[in-house]
């Protein structure tokens, strides 16, 4: 349940609510919680109550709830009952907005049931997805359908997603860490290697058949970025397409202004490095590892890692 809770908040913090001019104006769910969740909680808890009717309000506290699930052990069952009764008050109130419905879904597809997931209210709430937003709804399915032990409903799945978005960033992002994680690295290159030119997220786009909120084109972009990346990571976890990799890293390195959900310039470098090292150019590892400033206990692991192998 703690990693279900995680990837609810994940998923908030990498979107945008579109408000409406007579709404009350929220700061941004990531900057909220920096301050710490029991403070989050507090505020959010005072706005809802302030302003009942306000849909994103209660959205925002489905999420903070959720997140004090995840970091609770006792407490858990509790903040997971506030998580939900959030989220449904958010599509209440809002039946229309596809982000309230999506977290809705997510939670009744990943809560046991104890906490309040219901399987037949997760896809109840897929099928109206679908009427708003069909894109948002298969990847919902996408979701559940790859924990299954039978691929076969996730095959045929991943082949009309395909077909309808061929160039979406944001699915075959999604596609390619599938196949990473499964350690079908040849398949994750392929996925990855089919967003990543500079027009990519324009003719996405154009395809009718998704539908375009203000954040759609950022959304894009960001998967876009991270595909870049995972192309040059994959290269390192197969030891295979070594030029590829080096490429596409070169290039994200290229990037200003990295997104808070992107992987920092200083792992690019140490993937980099890995690279370099496998294709048996040490004197480029070595420039790219002194321009290193590990910023955390993994990082610093890699680093040690790899200059033992100079």
């Amino acid at each position: 349940m703690r990693m279900f809770f995680q990837i609810v908040l994940l998923a908030a913090l990498l979107s945008a609510c579109p408000l409406q001019a007579s709404e009350p104006i929220l700061p941004p769910l990531d900057e909220l919680v920096q301050g710490g969740l029991d403070d989050a909680e507090d505020f959010i808890d005072e706005h809802v109550k302030r302003y009942p009717e306000h849909a994103q309000g209660h959205f925002y506290r489905g999420n903070i709830m959720a997140a004090q699930a995840g970091n609770s052990t006792i407490w858990a069952l509790s903040y997971a009952g506030k998580a939900l009764a959030s989220f449904e008050q958010a599509v209440a109130l809002d039946p229309q907005h596809h982000q309230y419905r999506l977290a809705l879904a997510s939670f009744h597809f990943a809560a046991p049931s104890i906490a309040g997931g219901n399987l037949e209210e997760a896809w109840r709430q897929v099928e109206a997805l679908k009427a708003i937003d069909p894109f948002h709804a298969m990847q919902l399915e996408l979701t559940f359908w790859a924990a299954d032990d039978d691929k076969t409903r996730y095959q045929a799945l991943v082949v009309d997603a395909l077909q309808r978005y061929p160039l979406d960033p944001r699915l075959l992002f999604r596609l390619g860490m599938s196949a990473q994680n499964a350690k079908d690295y040849s398949q994750s290159q392929q996925h990855f290697s089919a967003c990543i030119d500079d027009d990519t997220v324009d003719r996405a786009l154009a395809n009718p058949q998704i539908t375009v909120y203000p954040d759609t084109a950022e959304m894009m972009e960001l998967a876009r970025l991270n595909c870049l990346y995972q192309i040059g990571r994959t290269a390192v976890l197969s030891e295979t397409d070594l030029e590829t990799g080096i490429t596409a890293l070169q290039q994200y390195l290229q990037v200003d202004n990295l997104h808070r959900s992107h992987a920092p310039h200083d792992w690019a470098r140490l993937r980099l490095a890995a690279l370099h090292l496998l294709a048996q150019q040490p004197d480029q590892a070595r420039l790219l590892l002194a321009q290193v400033k590990p910023s955390d206990d993994a990082m610093k692991k890699e680093h040690k890692a790899l200059s033992r192998k100079l």
